[in-house]
């Protein structure tokens, strides 16, 4: 066996656990290993005995951050040869991992489409439409704005075991962090369309696509700036970035016309964190 999921589950997205698994079980590969992180809760055994594939549970209790970082130096430890990242309020496809696998002949990380939905969501939207299947991932293509995340992602385990140690648990964008450690040291990644991660939207998005509340813009400017700061080097002068980032950010605490202004401009949130600009 070479394959392992990950996931996370924390109390408030336990909800979610049926559908999760739903699609996992489903899954048309079959010749994986599923690894759950349960932080700061426990899944019942009714809910056990939902999972009808080989998988392993981890107990931690610590911020989200950490813990995933803990469970993804444990799954390194083991010898699988690829971890596929899946978000535990998420659903996929069930081809996810048989049209994704093939692309490890040739490439260090890949990653698929994501379609949204939720309640508040009227149409199923294809997330990343405007990128071109089999395209090859470059740094320039994430510098600003990511696309590759946490439930859309899989990776050479010899690959993410060069760059761990230097993902920041002190950043909320993990999987930009991730994403652009891995360009920076040269590994090379590609994007499918061929199959899908169905990204739920619900309140505690970490960005979610369709929420432009005060409070939530106020935090993704902090979250862009940080990521700026930690790649703030010769490879990627983020200096003017953060200036400006900073200035636009005070506007919009104290001055109620500017971040209305803001607002009324065509806001697209099609990639993490490009309507932060």
């Amino acid at each position: 066996m070479k394959t392992i999921i990950y996931t996370t589950f924390y109390p408030s997205i336990l909800k979610y656990f049926d559908d999760f698994i739903f699609s996992i079980n489903a899954q048309s590969f079959k010749d994986f290993k599923l690894f759950i992180c349960l932080n700061g809760c426990r899944l019942s055994k009714k809910k056990l005995d939902k999972i009808k594939v080989e998988f392993e549970l981890f107990h931690v209790n610590d911020t989200w951050q950490k813990a995933r970082i803990r469970a993804i130096k444990k799954i390194l430890k083991k010898k699988f040869k690829y971890l596929y990242f899946a978000d535990g309020d998420d659903k996929f496809d069930k081809d996810r991992i048989k049209k994704t696998i093939k692309f490890f002949n040739r490439y260090d990380f890949v990653v698929n489409e994501l379609i949204i939905f939720g309640n508040k969501i009227t149409k199923n939207l294809k997330l990343f439409k405007r990128i071109k299947n089999k395209k090859k991932i470059k740094l320039d293509d994430i510098k600003d704005k990511n696309f590759i995340g946490c439930s859309n992602t899989a990776v050479k385990t010899n690959s993410l075991k060069k760059i761990i140690k230097k993902i920041s648990p002190k950043l909320v964008a993990f999987d930009w962090c991730m994403a652009t450690l891995l360009l920076i040291n040269n590994y090379k990644g590609i994007f499918t369309n061929e199959t899908y991660t169905n990204y739920r939207q619900y309140d505690n998005n970490t960005s979610g696509v369709n929420d432009f509340s005060k409070k939530n813009i106020i935090n993704d400017f902090n979250v862009k700036i940080n990521h700026y700061k930690y790649f703030n080097s010769s490879k990627l002068n983020n200096n003017d970035k953060i200036y400006l980032l900073k200035k636009k950010l005070k506007k919009i605490k104290e001055d109620k016309k500017y971040f209305k202004n803001y607002l009324k401009k065509k806001i697209l949130k099609d990639f993490w964190w490009a309507h932060v600009k």
